[in-house]
């Protein structure tokens, strides 16, 4: 059975991770604190500890993603990683990245969610975030998810694998005062040229920028 959605929300993710589940997959191109803090509340009834899930978290973490934090925070999907392996130290993560990323599917091994929506505030409409216009569908069927699975696997192997160790370098790097200093001032300038075209674009139909 499938259902479409119009308008993505944090239901749908929790509805992806209601039932028992083995494996997972979290493709997004963007993951900023929004979408970590979903991906937690939707697995907290299911996720438990010695239960050997695995778990393939796929994103892109191009310079440009990862200085907007907006858009890929890498610093909150490390701190996440570490919180699930204290709660199931033999749960196995697989980390994957490729610039060219732009699907988006939420799904274990029983239920599914395919959506344009990145998971992000804007994306699931959250409360404070502009709501993008999305669109999406639930798969619940064996057969739908056996067949994602397998589309799964193969795109897998058009992606690079993302040591924890690389995450961690980059967290790191992020942390540091100085180049802290130097995102947040780009973050800003960001921030105030998106004031500006918005101004300048205002006689246009559509003109916030950037929504993601």
């Amino acid at each position: 059975m499938s259902v479409l959605i119009n308008s993505p929300t944090a239901t749908d993710l929790e509805w992806v991770f209601s039932r028992p589940w083995n494996k997972a997959i979290i493709c997004t191109p963007w993951l900023p604190i929004h979408g970590v803090t979903l991906l937690e509340q939707a697995m907290v009834k299911t996720l438990s500890s010695n239960n050997n899930k695995i778990i393939k978290i796929w994103f892109r973490i191009t310079p440009d993603d990862v200085v907007n934090g907006k858009w890929t925070d890498v610093i909150s999907i490390r701190d996440w990683i570490e919180r699930l392996k204290r709660i199931d130290p033999n749960i196995k993560l697989s980390l994957k990245t490729a610039d060219q990323l732009h699907a988006k599917i939420y799904a274990t091994d029983k239920r599914a969610y395919l959506s344009s929506a990145n998971l992000s505030a804007s994306g699931f409409g959250l409360e404070g975030g502009k709501k993008n216009i999305e669109f999406g569908i639930r798969l619940e069927s064996n057969t739908d998810i056996d067949d994602l699975w397998i589309y799964i696997e193969e795109m897998e192997n058009r992606l690079e694998t993302l040591p924890r160790s690389a995450l961690e370098s980059i967290a790191e790097a992020l942390n540091k005062p100085t180049i802290k200093k130097e995102v947040e001032t780009i973050q800003k300038k960001v921030t105030n040229l998106g004031k500006k075209l918005t101004t300048n674009f205002s006689g246009m139909p559509h003109h916030d920028f950037p929504l993601r």
